[in-house]
């Protein structure tokens, strides 16, 4: 019998990179190594882990998939990752993108939001982190048969019909990675400490 509160994990790794040059963000080392190795780690709990992206040399456990289309965004990605499950899909679905350098600290928040259809982290600022977020599997499969074509659209589109709830957390762990500058940043962080502390 399947644990109630068992989930996979789709890691959003799909990206162009546009603002960093066109570079592989799961790629960048930041901290103590590549950002996707980071997210992995984070979601080592997960009963099954998806990447959804270009094909990488990854553990063996993890399954791999290209969404579509390529480039498609990451709500079709999402979807894709989701198709990727079909058959075998815990009751839950993390969705997490790949750069989040404090995944380990998004996780275990997520996880917490279990008692509600889906959750998503929000900052004090008011920021609402789309690609930080955990689903009831059910609803979220229905919402992505609904959104018919997923291509380009956006991540808040694609959850419209679930009741989501945003959990605050520190804005840091909410922070993603989108340009030299915030890797420069993000590796200070980790050599510095946080300046806020």
């Amino acid at each position: 019998m399947l644990d109630s509160d068992a989930y996979d994990a789709i890691v959003l790794a799909g990206g162009r990179g546009s603002r960093l040059g066109l570079v592989d963000k799961a790629t960048l080392d930041v901290g103590d190594g590549p950002l996707l190795d980071g997210v992995l780690k984070a979601v080592d709990s997960a009963r099954n882990v998806v990447v959804v992206g270009p094909p990488r040399d990854l553990p063996p456990s993890v399954h791999q998939i290209r969404e579509d289309p390529v480039f498609g965004g990451p709500a079709a990605a999402t979807v894709t990752g989701l198709r990727k499950l079909e058959g075998e899909r815990a009751p839950w679905t993390l969705v997490l993108a790949c750069d989040l350098p404090l995944a380990r600290e998004a996780v275990p928040l997520l996880l917490a939001g279990r008692d509600r259809d889906g959750c998503v982290l929000a900052d004090g600022r008011g920021h609402t982190q789309w690609v930080a977020g955990v689903y009831r599997t059910e609803p979220l499969v229905q919402a992505a048969s609904a959104l018919h074509d997923p291509t380009d659209k956006s991540m808040r589109a694609l959850f419209g019909g679930i009741d989501v709830t945003a959990i605050e957390a520190p804005n840091r762990v909410c922070e993603d990675v989108d340009t030299w500058d915030q890797v420069a940043s993000w590796n200070d962080y980790f050599i510095e400490g946080d300046p806020d502390d």
